[in-house]
């Protein structure tokens, strides 16, 4: 067989190239020189002709802004979305100039990148320009090359659009953002279907955890200093934007044969381009103001530091569902939860959850319960083993990418016969909830409690439906640990079946895995993110 080596290419795709072909592009790659440079001002003709003319008194500030595109994207589709950026720009009295160049293949790679950028930066030194700040800005994988460029060459400030320091996959040390040393502007559209806004999560943890270091306990302190940090690094999801209208919207061959697309967009690619531009206008605003002594137009500065903190306060809450259902204490909740009702629990009993880092561990943990009985009372204390195992993955012709950013959890719960063994009053006799009836028992709360009217409207209407079918039974316990939720496909509906086995209360089997409920349904989270985003992905046929 081939060798074979998969490049990550950020949001955009992954391609697989052969191990002597990866080679010589890669040479290829590092011995070219960019010819192409081009830079974007508003003293171009195509400008001029479309645009009020400026002269040099509208402007306060002079700005550079080098521009990484994103893969399989050429940097012509760009310029619609460029021009918009300087026209906002330019209503807010910055002369912006724009520069980018091509990459072989048009797939951005460092060995380019780096000497694209080196030739900006030589350009504009000829020309004898001073600017008073520069902005490194990319989409989708050209967002993840910028990351380490603003630091290592000296950029005022970082713009990634339709991609996140915490969202690069199969990346675990990637940068955080709380720490990152330049501002950086994180721009994601609700509707981009090559990455799941959600991920944006772990960016604002890391903000947060920033914050509560400080061990700040006012609450007026506290917003004080959030709205600091959303100022300088505000992360913003705009409603119904997508991934590539960024560009010219069009998805091309090497796009669709990665298997991912876009969702789709209530705005025509003009709306959506406004809106960015003016998110990101506003941002240079504000830190090109900062890096001033003084304030040229103080109500500009206040104007875009009021709307970006709006955006800011609105993506928070946009995120703060899945955010809290992601939580370690929500999870908790979850499983005991789940204990409860796969055991049909009648008395309130004393349940601890234990999580585990491997299946391993998960599997031949020895569980254990205490019964306690004082006069009339009777305390009952148990334990239950817990592990995150691979988020699901809807198709397996879907890319790995696609996958759910909530992990899937495997419990090692008590089966009801172990608690009839203990006290017969601490169970109802009768059959316990099946896991069917806990997914669908799960979604309801979801549904009810979580989801807006807005994205519940959206996802009856428009939205693949869930659908629990009965639970999917496997013999022994290593195997189950092995098998995940199952997804089948057919029409508009997605049919679940969750995996579960139990063990003997028997003397014969050994302590670690007797008296077993062995159990794997759809957390909160996962049903979340089904709702208001999953159900719009386009599942390939069989």
């Amino acid at each position: 067989m081939t060798d074979k080596r998969i490049l990550t290419l950020g949001a955009c795709t992954a391609i697989a190239v052969t191990a002597s072909r990866f080679v010589s592009i890669k040479r290829v790659l590092s011995s070219l020189r960019p010819k192409n440079v081009q830079f974007l001002t508003i003293d171009d003709k195509e400008f001029v002709e479309t645009n009020q003319e400026y002269d040099a008194n509208d402007f306060k500030y002079h700005v550079l802004m080098p521009f990484i595109p994103g893969a399989f994207t050429s940097s012509d589709s760009y310029l619609p979305f460029l021009r918009e950026i300087q026209i906002r720009c330019a209503k807010l009295g910055i002369r912006l100039d724009i520069a980018f160049g091509s990459f072989f293949f048009e797939v951005p790679n460092e060995a380019e990148n780096d000497h694209i950028l080196e030739a900006i930066l030589k350009s504009a030194k000829e020309k004898g320009i001073k600017y008073d700040a520069k902005f490194l800005t990319g989409h989708s994988m050209g967002g993840y090359l910028a990351i380490e460029k603003a630091v290592t060459m000296t950029y005022d400030a970082l713009i990634q659009i339709g991609c996140s320091m915490g969202s690069i996959w199969g990346v675990k040390d990637h940068r955080s953002l709380a720490s990152y040393p330049q501002p950086v502007l994180t721009l994601v559209g609700e509707m981009d279907g090559f990455l799941r806004g959600l991920k944006l999560m772990h960016d604002m943890d890391t903000l947060d955890e920033e914050i509560s270091r400080e061990g700040i306990a006012d609450d007026a302190l506290l917003q004080k200093k959030r709205n600091k940090m959303d100022i300088v690094k505000p992360i913003i999801i705009h409603k119904e934007v997508n991934h590539l209208q960024a560009a010219d919207n069009t998805v091309t061959e090497f796009q669709l044969k990665s298997g991912r697309h876009d969702f789709e967009s209530a705005l025509t690619p003009e709306e959506a381009r406004e809106r960015m531009a003016e998110t990101i206008s506003n941002f240079v605003l504000i830190v090109v103001s900062r890096t001033q002594t003084g304030l040229s137009d103080k109500s500009a500065y206040v104007s875009a530091t009021e709307k970006q903190l709006k955006q800011s306060q609105d993506t928070r809450e946009m995120l703060r569902p899945f955010r809290e259902l992601s939580s370690t204490s929500s999870t908790s909740q979850f499983v005991m939860e789940a204990q409860r009702s796969i055991a049909n629990l009648v008395q309130d009993i004393d349940i601890t959850p234990t999580f585990h880092n491997s299946d391993e561990d998960f599997l031949y943990a020895k569980p254990f319960h205490s019964l306690a009985v004082a006069e009339k009372d009777t305390t009952l204390t148990t334990n239950i083993e817990v592990v995150a195992q691979d988020p699901i993955l809807l198709d397996p012709k879907l890319p790995e990418a696609t996958r759910q950013e909530s992990p899937s959890f495997a419990i090692k719960a008590k089966s009801q016969d172990t608690f009839l063994q203990l006290s017969s009053s601490i169970t109802k006799k009768e059959d316990p909830v099946s896991l069917r009836e806990l997914n669908m028992l799960t979604m309801a709360k979801v549904l009810k409690e979580y989801v807006t009217q807005e994205q519940r409207v959206k996802y009856e209407l428009h939205g693949r439906k869930l659908e629990f079918l009965e639970d999917l039974e496997i013999k022994v316990p290593p195997e189950w640990v092995k098998t995940p939720i199952q997804l089948t496909h057919e029409g508009n509906t997605t049919f679940v079946r969750s995996p579960f086995t139990r063990t003997s209360t028997a003397e014969f089997m050994p302590l670690k895995f007797r008296g077993m409920h062995y159990i794997k349904p759809m957390s909160p989270a996962q049903i979340y993110e089904w709702i208001v985003y999953d159900a719009f992905r386009h599942i390939p046929s069989k």
